[in-house]
C-alpha cells in the first residue's frame, strides 16, 4: 500500500489536482515558469525585479510540492529526487543569504527595510526541512541566521508565538543554545502548538530520547487532525513540515529514539521516504 493510502488521501477526488500539480510541476523544472505572463528559466531573476521575494518564494514552495509528491509515492517522472533536494536546498541559501536584496531595493527603500517586508516564515521552515534531511550544517546555519537580524513579524499565517518558535529554532541551529527569555514568553502563551513544538526542541538540546519520544507522540496525536486536511494533501503543511523538521534534528544531534508508529512515521519526511537512503 503506498503512503498516500495510508494517510487515508482521497484519490477518487483528488486525482484530477494530482494530475495538475504533477503537470505544473514538469512545467516549471522544463524553464517554464511564466512571470507576468511571459516564459521565464528557473532560477533567473533578471526580469522580476522588485518581485524577487515572491518569485524566489514560489521556486521553493514548488520544489517542496515535488517532495511531498515522492514522499507520499505518487507516480510521476519528475526526474531525480536527489537533485530536486540539492536544487531547493541551494535556493534557500541564495534566498536567506539575501545578496539579492541589494539588486531588488528601488526608491527610498533600504535592504534592511526591505527585508523587514519580506514574507520569509514559509521559505524559512522548507530551506530548514531541506537542511536537516540532507544534514547540511553549513547551509543549515546560513539559513538560520536570516532570524539573527531584521526581520517582518508580519505573517497572516502565522502567531506571534508561532514566530518566535521559528526564531529560537533559528538561533538554536546557527548558535546551537536555546533562547531562554523567548521560551518563556512562548510557553506563556495560549497557543498550544509553537509550546509542544518548542519543547520537542529542548528535548533534542537535551539529548533526551526517551522525552523526545514522548512530546514527540503527543504532539502528532494532538494535531493530527486539526492540521492534516487529507482532502487537500499540499495543505498537509504545518504538522508535516515542524515534524519533520524536528524529527530529522534529533537524528543529526544524535538521539537514539525508538522508532514510531506506522501511523507517525508516514507524516514525517526522511531521506529513507524520499529513497535517499535505504
Amino acid at each position: 500500500m503506498k503512503r498516500w493510502e495510508r494517510c487515508g488521501i482521497p484519490m477518487n477526488s483528488r486525482q484530477q489536482s494530482i494530475s495538475l500539480l504533477i503537470s505544473n510541476s514538469r512545467n516549471f523544472l522544463d524553464g517554464k515558469l511564466p512571470f507576468n505572463g511571459k516564459p521565464r528559466m528557473l532560477g533567473h531573476y533578471e526580469e522580476t525585479g522588485g518581485a524577487q521575494d515572491s518569485v524566489r518564494g514560489r521556486e521553493i514552495f514548488s520544489l517542496y510540492e515535488i517532495l511531498l509528491l515522492n514522499h507520499f509515492q505518487f507516480e510521476h517522472s519528475l526526474g531525480d529526487t536527489r537533485n530536486i533536494i540539492h536544487l531547493l536546498m541551494k535556493f534557500s541559501r541564495e534566498y536567506f543569504l539575501g545578496r539579492w536584496i541589494d539588486s531588488s531595493v528601488t526608491g527610498e527603500n533600504s535592504p534592511a527595510l526591505y527585508k523587514k517586508q519580506i514574507s520569509w516564515l514559509d521559505s524559512f521552515r522548507i530551506g530548514i526541512l531541506a537542511g536537516v534531511i540532507l544534514n547540511d550544517r553549513e547551509g543549515l546555519r546560513e539559513i538560520a541566521s536570516w532570524v539573527d537580524g531584521e526581520f517582518s513579524r508580519d505573517e497572516l499565517d502565522y502567531s506571534q508565538a508561532d514566530i518566535d518558535y521559528y526564531v529560537v529554532l533559528g538561533k538554536y541551529i546557527n548558535h546551537g543554545t536555546i533562547q531562554k527569555s523567548i521560551i518563556d514568553s512562548i510557553m506563556n502563551q495560549r497557543r498550544k502548538r509553537p509550546r509542544f513544538l518548542t519543547e520537542i526542541l529542548e528535548t533534542i538540546d537535551k539529548r533526551d530520547s526517551k522525552q523526545f519520544v514522548k512530546v514527540f507522540t503527543e504532539y502528532h496525536k494532538l494535531f493530527d487532525k486539526s492540521e492534516c486536511d487529507k482532502d487537500v494533501f499540499l495543505l498537509f503543511r504545518n504538522d508535516n513540515i515542524n515534524g519533520s523538521v524536528l524529527w530529522n534534528l534529533a537524528k543529526m544531534h544524535g538521539l537514539e529514539h525508538e522508532k514510531f508508529s506506522e501511523e507517525i512515521m508516514d507524516r514525517i519526511i526522511t531521506p529513507q521516504s524520499l529513497g535517499l537512503e535505504k
